[in-house]
């Protein structure tokens, strides 16, 4: 949404808050609230709009492959096993844009992230292959790859988003030429 309102190209609006303007405006226009506030909130419209954004997550997810060397087990002596995990968190975003007079899908597009974070070195098995274990992930190093990668597919979106409204803005200026 940020993006969306500070490329200007889109007049944006809190639809989920509605009901908080709303209110807003009718409490101005009561009698308890100063004789200026209901001036202004009759000047206050809310705006109709042209377009809604809709859009499906069509992947979120991560994957994780270890890489263990068991021959380093013996290597290691006391110290265990050592292995290597290579961790990929991918989010797919399809966006479109509606025509709220027709109903019409006018633009469809497509945005992906990808975060490589949560790999690292993993050791195990201290004393000699018993139970204990240690590693460099965290519950919240692996929100911060999925974080990470939501915020790379939103950009991508938008900017597809913005780029194909350019072009369709660009098209009806020329037919009306």
């Amino acid at each position: 949404m940020d993006a969306l309102v500070n490329d200007g190209t889109f007049g944006v609006i809190e639809r989920r808050k509605i009901d908080t303007v709303l209110a807003e405006q009718d409490f101005a226009r009561s009698d308890r609230a100063a004789p200026k506030a209901a001036l202004l909130s009759t000047l206050g419209k809310v705006l109709g709009i042209k377009y809604i954004i809709a859009g499906s997550i069509t992947r979120f997810g991560s994957e994780e492959k270890s890489y263990g060397a068991g021959a380093a087990k013996y290597a290691l002596g006391p110290i265990g096993a050592l292995g290597f995990k290579k961790a990929k968190t991918e989010v797919d975003l399809t966006g479109r844009l509606i025509d709220t007079t027709t109903g019409e899908i006018v633009v469809s597009v497509k945005g992906a992230g990808v975060s490589k974070k949560g790999g690292g070195v993993t050791v195990g098995g201290f004393g000699g292959g018993g139970g204990a274990g240690g590693g460099v992930q965290t519950g919240d190093y692996k929100a911060s790859a999925i974080g990470e990668a939501q915020e790379k597919a939103c950009q991508a979106l938008v900017e597809a988003l913005l780029s194909k409204a350019s072009a369709m803005a660009d098209a009806a200026r020329g037919s009306q030429s």
